[in-house]
């Protein structure tokens, strides 16, 4: 088994750019490479860490040095690097939403079981401390039998311009807390009923908002606010919050804030620290936690805590909201099946 894991980045957007110093620092990985359209954008990862860079996927893929591919390309571009990746034998992270088609879902999970590689979809709250512990209390009967579960995830216009048009505020925002729904709920979702409105986007852009009930197929019932068109003046680039009620108590999270308020001339300011500080230099916080989770799945061949056809099944119903709010009929979702490339 390897000490580190080679790695080399796909996408080197905002969060590619994060991913590629977390994999530079971690004992447990060590970066190698990185893949983007454009040779341009890579400069800045080439003055950085002084890796290879390459415009060509299957050029990155083929390198011996490299173990595996972290994708943090676009939402609706993930199946290209993924299969080309995994037809190299090379272990792949793609970052959420896994994609945003169940047919590109099943062509990466057809590629990764083929190729005989890990393959891990980057939810990141199940490695948030926060979100873990309420997931904790709930499947462990802390408040008694699970009844229903509201989140909403909500960003400023600022914090996702670069977003419009290329996907939803579901894909974008969204999955984040159907992963959540569906891994406290610890059932599939039966039917899914979405309203969207439009007014400040084009309709090029995107529905300004999304709001969503899903019911389960053990009956829980579970509603998602999700929107991107929140004021630039928030002093916050998030507003989010999670709630699960059961029979006997209730769970509440505000993951808005991370703790710290800065006064200053231009107002009140609340960084944001939980997912990609810097201490001393160094990268810290819950993306951390999730790649290393993935280096040690490959180091030590064990199975990733979130696997793809979770992450599947959160593309499905957020699908499933798409169609509900287009057609503005309720979508029932059939049962899923577990043999591969289905559908």
């Amino acid at each position: 088994m390897p000490e580190q894991v080679g790695v080399g980045v796909v996408g080197v957007g905002v969060f590619g750019q994060l991913h590629a110093r977390v994999c530079n620092e971690l004992a447990e990985t060590r970066l190698v490479a990185a893949w983007s359209r454009s040779d341009r954008s890579l400069e800045p990862i080439r003055d950085l860490y002084g890796v290879y860079t390459t415009t060509d996927i299957n050029e990155l893929v083929a390198r011996p040095d490299l173990d595996a591919v972290i994708v943090c390309t676009p939402d609706h571009a993930h199946a290209e690097p993924v299969v080309a990746a995994a037809q190299a034998g090379k272990h792949v992270f793609v970052e959420k939403p896994m994609a945003t088609s169940v047919a590109d879902c099943d062509q990466m999970i057809h590629a990764a079981r083929a190729g005989g590689v890990k393959f891990m979809v980057g939810h990141i709250l199940r490695f948030d401390p926060r979100y873990w512990q309420a997931h904790e209390r709930i499947v462990s009967g802390g408040i008694g039998k699970l009844v229903h579960m509201y989140a909403r995830r909500n960003n400023p216009r600022r914090a996702c311009e670069r977003a419009f048009g290329r996907t939803t505020p579901v894909f974008w925002l969204g999955s984040h807390d159907i992963d959540m729904f569906l891994w406290c709920a610890g059932s599939e979702a039966k039917a899914v009923y979405a309203q969207q409105n439009t007014q400040l986007l084009s309709d090029e852009e995107g529905p300004d908002s999304v709001l969503a009930v899903i019911t389960f197929a053990n009956g829980i019932i579970a509603a998602l606010q999700t929107s991107w068109i929140l004021p630039d003046g928030m002093p916050s680039d998030l507003d989010a919050a999670f709630e699960a009620v059961g029979t006997e108590g209730c769970i509440k999270l505000d993951a808005s804030l991370d703790g710290l308020s800065v006064y200053g001339p231009a107002g009140i300011e609340y960084p944001r620290s939980m997912y990609g500080a810097a201490v001393k230099e160094s990268v810290t916080g819950v993306l951390c936690h999730e790649v290393r989770h993935f280096a040690r799945c490959v180091i030590e061949d064990t199975e990733p805590l979130v696997s793809p056809e979770e992450g599947r099944e959160v593309v499905r119903v957020a699908c499933a909201m798409h169609r509900s709010a287009s057609t503005g009929s309720v979508i029932q979702l059939t049962a899923q099946q577990t043999q591969p490339g289905y559908s």
